[in-house]
């Protein structure tokens, strides 16, 4: 087999490695006829091509994820920012060319005070956990429940 042949069918196992066809890599690298000290060290090679792609990919995706956490901080103190100057502003709504932007008032959430001093009968066993939807029913209907409060947040919209 001449250097060309070995060049083009090495180039498609490559081309099948990046297609993840696994089967066809095995069937190619068994049709080569080369020798087997010379497939072995071919292979060795790749496999070595591979190690270090692999360790360039993970120290990419480990720069990517630092990126996008910082953006995500970033994101979210630009909505406080905003949403606490239009609070200071007296301003609900504002509107844009591009967006509006508005503060909503939240539905009315359940805020935990002190676990140990709700009433068991809003407990759910075997496994314990709170029946918040019947908690803040009885809330909205004015019962006092010791242990918990309605809270109701407001936060910022663009649309």
């Amino acid at each position: 087999m001449h250097l060309y042949e070995l060049a083009e069918k090495y180039a498609e196992l490559q081309r099948l490695a990046e297609e993840g066809d696994s089967e066809a890599i095995i069937s190619t690298l068994q049709a080569l006829e080369d020798a087997i000290e010379e497939k072995a060290e071919n292979i060795a090679k790749w496999m070595r091509s591979l190690k270090v792609e692999n360790e360039a990919i993970r120290a990419e995706e480990k720069r990517l994820e630092q990126r996008r956490r910082a953006n995500e901080k970033l994101h979210d103190k630009l909505e406080k920012y905003l949403q606490e100057q239009m609070q200071k502003a007296g301003k609900q709504k504002i509107k844009l060319p591009t967006f509006t932007v508005y503060l909503q008032r939240n539905q009315p959430a359940v805020q935990v005070l002190d676990e140990l001093e709700i009433p068991p009968v809003f407990w759910i066993y075997p496994q314990p956990r709170l029946d918040k939807a019947t908690l803040a029913e009885r809330l909205k209907a004015g019962e006092q429940i010791p242990g918990v409060c309605l809270t109701q947040e407001t936060t910022l919209r663009i649309r």
